[in-house]
């Protein structure tokens, strides 16, 4: 018997070359079996061949052959010697026992050592945010900045807030105080290298400054809002709305108009309101901030992925296409957004919630749905959780078939909003507060053999954070042991137990 001694693979008698790895046989093949290659060549047409032929014929495909597995043995070479300086670069954040964070790379090797009092999961290009405790009050005061994959300086850590998302920095500086005692923070926008894109000229960013992670919209957009000089009954200040982009040009001018910036549309429409004859009206502008959708509806929503957009007419809720049409009538006293193809509405008053498909017929019923007392939305895997009252947790398909019973004290999904996977996983609880642990489910939702004593989350890379506990800390608190586990629940990494706390792996440039 014979094997490849470079990947393993079982030869005949008549091989001239492995057919896997084209590698050319030799007398040292025979008796050795190699060790498995971890990833897999394309095999070329010629390699597969067997050359019994003599003569000029023979030694012309032989050449190619050679040719071919010399070329072949280059392009595995290139793989092997250059991924880590062409390839995706995966790191995670990690926390120490003095709290302090740093991040690893997936060999487990701490790349930024673990001197930040704060940082973000999401790396923007190959920029983080991180944040350090300035020590000027008794309480803490954090100041944040940016730094890159090398550990050096970006974004001076001087700043009251931060914000990543579509490949900028937003940066906040606080001015003062409000009538009501609110901070007032004005809002700048850098790139990954420090060059000031905006001016600190806004007051709030998308809304949520509060927010250090964001998911990116295709078009590179946010809303931003500045104070009015005025106030309303309820003597709160009043604020305009507009749209800049990524690269710091205007897209909507700040005016006297509301703009929905929650589930940000990526096709170019954006749900507005402003003040009509009629009262307050919402329709839809594009990037020209040109009306695209008549100002027609009580309230507007953006457009998700499907296509569709919720609005309300006259107290009911239906959904529109991008051009206005209505696709689902105005039928439902409540409504929420498309998910994957579904989405769950109500009827009326009292009725549980059926789910619809974008062409609004009922796919799953309200005599199915009044087995559960909550439903979730469907998520990337076609699935959705569910709830019985004094039962539990569990999961069912799109066709609302239970294929995870309700008997689950807890249960969640394990891929954030921001993970750009095209599964996730879902984290189970079970006990109660004297012996809680958790458990793992796959995209089908069969759950996978291992308890675990606390759960990370599922990074890009496909790894997922766990760990036991292995004892106590001076303090009284648990001590645990954290390590990383595949899609199978198989261990791919192990961390010391420095580490009190592992993030999931993003994506460096």
């Amino acid at each position: 018997m014979m094997y490849c001694r470079k990947c393993g693979q079982e030869l005949s008698d008549e091989d001239v070359f492995c057919p896997r790895c084209g590698n050319v046989v030799s007398e040292d093949d025979e008796g050795r079996q190699g060790e498995q290659r971890k990833t897999q060549t394309i095999k070329p047409k010629e390699v597969e061949k067997k050359y019994t032929k003599k003569g000029n014929a023979g030694k012309k495909a032989l050449i190619v052959v050679m040719s071919m597995a010399v070329l072949l043995t280059g392009i595995v070479a290139y793989q092997f010697i250059f991924k880590d300086m062409f390839g995706v670069q995966y790191l995670a954040q990690v926390q120490n026992e003095e709290g302090k964070y740093g991040y690893i790379n997936e060999k487990g090797e701490e790349v930024i050592p673990c001197q930040y009092d704060w940082g973000t999961t999401v790396w923007i290009g190959d920029v983080v945010g991180v944040g350090i405790n300035d020590g000027k009050n008794s309480s803490g005061n954090l100041k944040y900045g940016a730094i890159n994959k090398k550990g050096e300086v970006v974004i001076p850590l001087k700043y009251d807030g931060i914000y990543l998302s579509n490949g900028v920095m937003w940066l906040a500086e606080k001015v003062g105080v409000n009538e009501n005692g609110d901070q007032i923070y004005n809002w700048g926008c850098m790139d990954t290298r420090g060059k000031e894109i905006l001016d600190f000229e806004y007051q709030f960013i998308s809304e949520e400054f509060s927010s250090f992670d964001d998911y990116e919209n295709e078009n590179g957009w946010f809303v931003v809002s500045q104070a009015v000089n005025q106030e309303n009954e309820e003597h709160n200040i009043i604020y305009n709305y507009g749209i800049v982009n990524n690269k710091g040009e205007v897209i909507v001018p700040i005016g006297e108009q509301y703009i929905e910036s929650e589930s940000f549309g990526n096709n170019a429409l954006i749900a507005v309101s402003r003040e009509t004859t009629e009262g307050t009206k919402f329709g839809y502008i594009n990037n020209d901030n040109e009306v695209a959708i008549p100002f027609d509806y009580d309230i507007a929503h953006n457009f998700g992925d499907d296509g569709l957009a919720r609005v309300v007419k006259d107290g009911m809720y239906g959904y529109i296409n991008e051009k206005g049409h209505i696709v689902v009538g105005f039928e439902y006293v409540e409504a929420y957004d498309f998910s994957n193809g579904l989405a769950a509405v109500r009827e009326k008053e009292g009725d549980s919630l059926e789910y619809i498909n974008t062409e609004g017929d009922i796919v799953i019923s309200t005599e199915l749905s009044d087995n559960w007392d909550a439903l979730y939305k469907f998520d990337v895997n076609k699935k959705a959780i569910v709830h019985k009252e004094s039962e539990g947790y569990g999961l069912i398909n799109e066709k609302g078939k239970e294929i995870l019973p309700c008997i689950y004290d807890n249960m969640g999904t394990l891929a954030t909003d921001y993970t750009r996977l095209s599964y996730t996983l879902y984290w189970v609880g079970i006990g109660d507060s004297e012996e809680y642990y958790y458990m793992i489910a796959n995209s089908q939702g069969k759950l996978l053999n291992e308890k675990f004593d606390d759960l990370g989350e599922l990074g890009e890379n496909g790894w997922c954070s766990v760990a036991e506990n292995i004892g106590e800390n001076s303090d009284g608190t648990k001590k645990q042991k954290w390590r990383y586990i595949d899609a199978n629940g198989e261990t791919v990494l192990d961390l010391s137990e420095d580490y009190t706390w592992a993030g999931p792996f993003f994506p460096v440039s």
